[in-house]
């Protein structure tokens, strides 16, 4: 379904339910808008369930601008932190949060790192597909590699645990581990 976004159509890439859906109704949805020349943003809007209808609409991250093609993955963490996976652009277009996975709170703010400010927490090269966390509180993240094929990799969510950004580790593969 479109979007109004103040004469910009924009359509949701995906959406993700708050762990404690239960108690306060949340749904968080990934939209990408396309603008003037191909120009393409992606914002976060949180919703509201309410009897059974979706309603109090807020947008809490606004227009991050996106690659030409592909779409941004959501989840929300056991933690309460919105993730957003980025897709990856072009070389010759890059976007500055192109290949990143980004970490904000529930009300938008930045929360990749706690001494940078910024909503990075990891970069990669790749075209999200999907983000799961199993039940170890890890972020596994499906994803097609830009020239290869599908790929599955766990994104760190400790930024404190080493070099930021973090690099998501590849999991499987012939050049895995």
């Amino acid at each position: 379904p479109g979007l109004d976004k103040g004469g910009v159509a924009a359509r949701v890439a995906d959406v993700a339910a708050d762990p404690a859906f239960h108690t306060n109704q949340f749904l968080y949805f990934a939209t990408v808008a396309s603008g003037p020349r191909g120009r393409r943003t992606v914002s976060v809007v949180r919703v509201r369930e309410l009897a059974n209808r979706v309603g109090e609409a807020a947008t809490i991250v606004a227009d991050l601008p996106a690659a030409p093609a592909g779409d941004p993955a959501i989840s929300v963490g056991p933690d309460g932190h919105i993730y957003l996976a980025m897709p990856s652009g072009p070389p010759v277009d890059r976007q500055p949060y192109d290949g990143h996975v980004l970490r904000f709170t529930r009300d938008g703010a930045a929360a990749g790192h706690t001494r940078s400010g910024s909503p990075i927490l990891a970069q990669g090269n790749m075209r999200p597909a999907s983000l799961a966390w199993d039940a170890g509180s890890r972020l596994p993240m499906a994803s097609g590699e830009l020239g290869g094929g599908p790929a599955l990799a766990v994104v760190p969510v400790d930024p404190g645990a080493g070099a930021w950004p973090a690099v998501p580790i590849r999991v499987g593969g012939a050049d895995a581990d």
